[in-house]
């Protein structure tokens, strides 16, 4: 909104930057071609905290170590978190307007890997917005939006959802560490970030370039 009246407004001061996350507002881009607006790369402020460089920190800092190599913690968050997004997205392309259920329930640690039973989680999913008698209709739009998916990682997942399973891999993983919510998760691993982590970051370039 203040892009779009900044737009309108002649003489508008132009190292004005107004910064949403990807994700939350990405259709309404599209229609606001304000010099002013601007997106996140990923889908969420919190995801520039998803790169090896900040994980690894943030494993070694916050934890004092972890049980999981980076790579391999990294590896099993995005494959769970790609299709709890591509659920999410399937049901806003459908707009079927479904109340969401906790996928934490549905996370199990088996042989030491985190594993999503998504079959479960979307029957029970449907069945609560009164949808099952429409699955196949579902299942056909979520591989819709997985063959359509960034390849960029932080395209691929949602921030509050990193933080939420991130918390649980530590509870389950290290037992012997623990936070008393995502929030605490999302604040520690957003100071893991340094400004080398960020500078070539296509916003942040534009940020730098803005400020000159």
């Amino acid at each position: 909104a203040l892009s779009r009246a900044l737009t309108r407004h002649e003489g508008s001061p132009r190292r004005v930057m107004c910064i949403i996350d990807r994700d939350s507002d990405g259709a309404s881009v599209a229609g606001n071609q304000s010099p002013y607006l601007f997106q996140t790369d990923g889908n969420s402020i919190e995801l520039y905290a998803f790169t090896p460089a900040v994980m690894e920190k943030f494993l070694l800092v916050t934890l004092g170590g972890f049980p999981r190599s980076v790579d391999d913690l990294m590896s099993q968050i995005m494959r769970i978190l790609e299709r709890v997004y591509a659920i999410r997205q399937a049901n806003e392309s459908l707009s079927w307007g479904m109340s969401w259920i906790p996928f934490l329930n549905y996370v199990t640690l088996d042989t030491g890997t985190l594993s999503f039973r998504e079959s479960d989680f979307t029957r029970a999913y449907l069945q609560k917005n009164n949808r099952w008698p429409s699955r196949l209709h579902f299942a056909g739009a979520v591989a819709d939006v997985l063959s359509k998916m960034s390849p960029d990682p932080k395209r691929r997942m949602r921030g509050h959802d990193l933080a939420d399973l991130v918390r649980m891999a530590v509870m389950k993983l290290q037992k012997a560490r623990s936070f008393g919510n995502s929030d605490t998760v999302e604040g520690c691993l957003m100071t893991a970030i340094e400004s080398g982590d960020l500078e070539t970051q296509p916003l942040f370039i534009a940020i730098e370039q803005n400020a000159r």
